[in-house]
Formats: structure tokens, C-alpha cells, sequence
């Protein structure tokens, strides 16, 4: 599984998670500080990630409609 840490998500959970047999872990902050949303969650599908957040806001979001992959 391929995981997108958003910014909310303290770095002890990357750890974790590694820890525990995911090693295909990514943070927003890795692409830039302050994203928004519809940013984040385009990086998410574009790299085929789930994204972990506490922001409850994600649901309205849906695919993007020109997909060219």
C-alpha cells in the first residue's frame, strides 16, 4: 500500500507505520508546505496513495475528470 501522510499527521506515525511493514510512505510536506486540499488529494491520486489525515474535509473531493493515465 502506498501512503500519503498529510500535514496534520505527526512524523512519529511515519514511523510507525514503517515499523510495522509500510514501506511506501510520503508526506505532503514533501511536495511543499500549506497545500490545499484539492492539492493534496490530486498528488494522492495521481501516485495512486491513500491518503491518512484527521482532516474530515477529504469526502468532498472526487476524481478528477481529465484523466489522460
Amino acid at each position: 500500500m502506498k501512503i500519503l501522510l498529510d500535514e496534520n499527521i505527526p512524523n512519529k506515525y511515519k514511523n510507525y507505520l514503517k515499523q510495522n511493514g509500510y514501506s511506501d510512505i510520503k508526506r505532503i510536506n514533501d511536495f511543499g508546505k500549506s497545500l490545499p486540499d484539492p492539492t493534496v488529494f490530486k498528488i494522492a491520486f495521481d501516485e495512486k496513495r491513500t491518503i491518512v489525515t484527521i482532516d474530515k474535509d477529504f469526502f468532498e473531493y472526487k476524481k478528477p475528470k481529465n484523466r489522460n493515465k
